[in-house]
């Protein structure tokens, strides 16, 4: 199926409803981290990437 959209993606939008601010907030970055949410596992698993 590779080449059958026609060209490589220039971005991709991801929204999350576990990201809690008290204003808006966008994150961008060329090379953006992961982010992981961990809440409710055992704590040994907050330092798997």
């Amino acid at each position: 199926m590779s080449g059958q959209i026609g060209e490589t993606s220039k971005a991709v939008l991801v929204i999350s409803g576990h990201w809690e601010e008290r204003e808006f907030t966008v994150m961008s970055s060329p090379q953006s981290p992961m982010v992981y949410d961990y809440a409710g596992f055992p704590q040994h698993t907050c330092s798997i990437t």
